[in-house]
């Protein structure tokens, strides 16, 4: 590719990340909205926002592996989006949308046509060849969420939720004439990876730690590179070894204590993310164009914890981080139980602490994953690790916090969050200690034997 096409390519995929979140924004976080205007109560809408993630940890590995036989992400992403299109747009017809089984039925048909990973597998060919930055094209769709909520919140207060509807049929059609228009009808050949110096190696790869948006967008591509790493050293490993390696990684303690922190972490994220507006909008009256500039406060706050945050994790450590994110949740969550009508802008100040919250705690969560297995299982794992945090944990706190909302209150629920993640930060707290102790100790026993050796 000439300069000039390398240019235009990376422009065309910050166009298409901007126009394609900006579509995903009218929907998104104003799912539960909707689902709140048809009357739906919070264990209702829980169990919605828990089987969607699940449905669509099985069913996007299967369109993944379609468009690598096709060779067509163009075909399958273009198939996949009218249908989901279709579904979603069911929502806007009264006939069909008349209570919780229709509109759980339509949201589970919606997770099974649903695959953001051929847009990112795209992304990344094209900054393969053109040398751009990921993270740059990240940014623009974090922009466009935070303004495409922040204006729908607006609108929809104005037009009711029928502007939705219509903005997202209309972003959806755009951006399927854009992918029909500038897409290849074939995928973009890759260079072949430079061999790797050893059988085994892969030990130099270079792991990115900046975490995903709200919508996990950055999670494919530490796949990709991991499946990259893969691809340079399997020709020469035995299968038996391979999977001995595997099992090495999962079946450890240490995986298993931080995969259950993940769950856990992940479930306090999820009474956040899946049910707070339904809060605001039920208990404290709140209107829909303040659930808009939430979301444009938390992604302000998110891009530049993610900018830092490697900086912050070498200079606090994996502990040090989540102990600091920890208690910021605790912070953050135990402050909507004091909110009142009269005390509702301050919200904005704890929606402020999302960036802390959220961003340092998934840059960290993935580093930690990246160090717990070899680098040619760093696909593997961070696959389980996504399931982990966003199917079981975002899920799970979704569910559980409905039926908790629907029985004790909104409050109880969220008091019960922070003293569950309060615990957790006790824990790594007293772990924390406990090591620095015991290694304090180690180095004077050492300091000791040198003294007598020297003597």
């Amino acid at each position: 590719m000439t300069p000039e096409e390398k240019s235009s390519a990376a422009l065309f995929i910050k166009f298409l990340r901007f126009f394609s979140t900006l579509g995903s924004s009218t929907w998104g976080r104003f799912a539960q909205i909707y689902y709140n205007d048809k009357g739906l109560n919070p264990a209702n809408i829980g169990t919605i926002e828990a089987v969607m993630p699940l449905v669509a940890v099985l069913t996007q590995p299967v369109w993944g592996i379609v468009a690598d036989r096709l060779q067509s992400k163009k075909r399958v992403f273009c198939v996949l989006k009218t249908i989901n299109t279709a579904l979603l747009l069911l929502f806007a017809v009264p006939a069909v949308a008349t209570g919780f089984i229709p509109i759980l039925l339509i949201s589970t048909a919606m997770a099974c046509f649903v695959a953001p990973g051929l847009i990112e597998a795209y992304t990344l060919d094209v900054c393969a060849v053109t040398g751009t930055s990921y993270g740059e094209v990240r940014l623009y769709g974090a922009i466009s969420w935070g303004l495409g909520a922040f204006v729908m919140g607006i609108l929809n207060d104005r037009y009711g939720f029928e502007i939705n509807f219509l903005l997202y049929g209309v972003f959806s059609v755009t951006t399927l004439c854009i992918v029909a228009w500038k897409f290849p009808a074939r995928d973009i050949p890759q260079p072949p990876p430079a061999p790797a110096p050893l059988p085994t190696g892969c030990s130099e790869e270079v792991v990115d730690t900046t975490g995903p948006a709200d919508d996990d967008e950055e999670a494919p591509a530490e796949v990709a590179k991991s499946q990259h790493a893969v691809a340079g050293t399997g020709a020469h490993t035995p299968m038996s070894e391979v999977l001995r390696d595997l099992r090495g990684t999962l079946m450890t303690w240490d995986f298993a204590i931080f995969l259950a922190e993940t769950v856990i972490a992940g479930m306090g994220i999820g009474v956040v993310e899946r049910l707070l507006f339904v809060y605001l909008l039920n208990d404290l009256s709140a209107s829909t164009s303040l659930c808009g500039t939430i979301v444009l406060i938390t992604v302000v706050f998110e891009i530049p914890i993610f900018h830092y945050a490697e900086t912050i994790l070498r200079r606090c450590g994996v502990n040090g981080s989540l102990l600091i994110s920890y208690m910021c949740y605790c912070v953050r969550v135990y402050g909507y139980t004091l909110l009142t009508h009269d005390s509702l802008h301050w919200i904005f100040a704890l929606e402020a602490m999302h960036g802390v919250t959220f961003a340092l705690l998934w840059t960290t969560i993935v580093h930690r994953s990246s160090a717990l297995g070899p680098a040619k299982w760093r696909g593997t794992v961070q696959s389980i690790v996504n399931i982990a945090y966003g199917g079981l944990g975002n899920g799970g706190g979704a569910l559980i916090g409905g039926i908790v909302m629907v029985h004790y209150g909104a409050k109880v629920m969220y008091s019960g969050a922070a003293a569950i993640i309060f615990g957790l930060f006790c824990v790594r707290a007293a772990s924390g200690l406990v090591n620095y102790m015991s290694t304090m100790v180690s180095m004077q026993g050492q300091d000791y034997y040198e003294e007598l050796a020297s003597e």
